[in-house]
């Protein structure tokens, strides 16, 4: 019987169906993969630099307008760029630039607008104030207080320094005149009023100082003739205490007797009856006399010379008789007249607290000039007491009348002062 024969081993040998075809396609999916990956970031670079392009023009186009003052093209550009392109590195400075645009350019052109607005209302009033020469006063109209206004938010303000220089020139010739005419108190209240709108101005202190020198001087000069004896009588109004007509010997005349003396006394007395009815009388010589004749003849040229000698001495009297002092109320009309007064002007560079009352009483003399001013209410601040004296003693007022007869009256007047 035979035996069955056993199948020799084989070799190990690879198997085609699981060594051959799975490295193929490995290869095939890596290469695949890259392609895929090399075109997808292809796409994405290409992409982000697109973005990055057109973020940076918004941005460059939003900053031009942002310096050009349009700051709603600003905010519109600002805007569109956060929402286009919200991940964009750019977004971040344009948010930044939104909330400066509304914390702080936007408020700061509303002030910019404001104060172009005040700035052209305030040179309005200064003109206006300068045209009617409101220089300093009044307190609540002048155009030195709208320039200050104006120079304080502008100070190189062209037309109110401008508007400045003119006002200090004309202080400074109104000044100088007064000078000249010796008037030193108004040309010193002149200068220091051009003092006070340009301070720094050496030749106003110059001619300030030359004015005090002249007051100076001008008061040394009058101490001087007070002092000195005057060697001219001052020539009386009163009438002789004898008459040269009434006390002179008549040439060709005989020496008066007492009788004759006395009748000539008597007669002096008539204008009082009960001395006259006194007096003796003189006796009589017969009619036709010599001693009748010459008695009669001295006596009437002695009566003579009395009555012409006695007409100067009355209207002596007369012309020298007092004008009479009434109180304003009692004048005809009841209210005084001012004809010419000067303005007072008080300069800037005086600092007397803000407000000041001076009460000035005076005598206006029958021919509308002023005398004799008092202070009744003087200020605490010496330099308005002067200036008060000053101007109000060159006031002029119409003359007044009492009855229609040329009068003096007393008045007072009240100024008031405001800084």
């Amino acid at each position: 019987m035979a035996k069955s024969r056993e199948p020799e081993p084989q070799p190990n040998l690879p198997n085609p169906e699981k060594s051959v075809f799975p490295i193929p396609r490995a290869i095939l999916l890596v290469a695949f993969l890259a392609v895929a990956g090399s075109i997808l970031a292809f796409a994405l670079l290409g992409s982000s630099t697109g973005g990055q392009t057109e973020a940076g023009k918004l941005y460059a186009q939003a900053e031009q307008l942002l310096n050009s003052r349009d700051y709603d093209g600003a905010k519109k550009l600002f805007n569109k760029l956060i929402g286009d392109f919200p991940q964009h590195p750019l977004t971040i400075s344009a948010r930044e630039r939104l909330k400066a645009i509304e914390n702080e350019y936007l408020p700061r052109e509303f002030d910019a607008l404001r104060e172009e607005f005040t700035l052209k209302s305030l040179l309005s009033k200064a003109e206006a104030a300068y045209q009617k020469e409101h220089f300093l006063t009044p307190e609540e109209d002048n155009a030195l207080g709208y320039i200050g206004q104006i120079l304080a938010i502008d100070p190189s303000h062209q037309r109110a320094l401008e508007l400045t220089t003119l006002m200090s020139a004309y202080y400074q010739n109104q000044g100088q005149a007064s000078f000249d005419q010796r008037r030193y108190q108004t040309a010193r209240d002149y200068f220091e009023n051009a003092l006070s709108l340009i301070p720094e101005n050496p030749e106003v202190r110059e001619k300030i100082v030359a004015v005090e020198r002249a007051m100076a001087q001008e008061q040394q000069s009058t101490r001087s003739s007070k002092g000195r004896p005057s060697g001219i009588a001052s020539r009386s109004t009163s009438p002789p205490a004898n008459p040269p007509a009434v006390s002179q010997t008549i040439a060709g005349d005989p020496a008066p007797s007492s009788q004759a003396q006395l009748s000539t006394d008597q007669q002096g007395d008539k204008g009082n009856p009960a001395l006259a009815e006194s007096a003796p009388k003189p006796v009589e010589a017969p009619p036709g006399s010599p001693a009748q004749t010459g008695s009669l003849n001295a006596a009437n040229q002695r009566k003579n010379a009395t009555s012409i000698s006695r007409k100067p001495a009355e209207q002596a009297a007369e012309a020298a008789s007092p004008i009479l002092l009434m109180e304003e109320s009692q004048i005809d009309g009841g209210v005084k007249t001012l004809v010419q007064g000067p303005a007072l002007e008080v300069p800037r560079s005086w600092n007397f607290g803000g407000f000041s009352k001076v009460k000035a009483e005076y005598i206006v003399e029958a021919n509308g000039s002023v005398s004799q001013v008092k202070l009744v209410v003087p200020s605490k601040y010496p330099r308005l007491n002067d200036l008060v004296i000053e101007k109000v003693s060159q006031f002029k007022y119409r003359p007044a009348t009492f009855r229609g007869k040329p009068t003096r009256f007393k008045t007072s007047e009240e100024f008031i002062f405001k800084q």
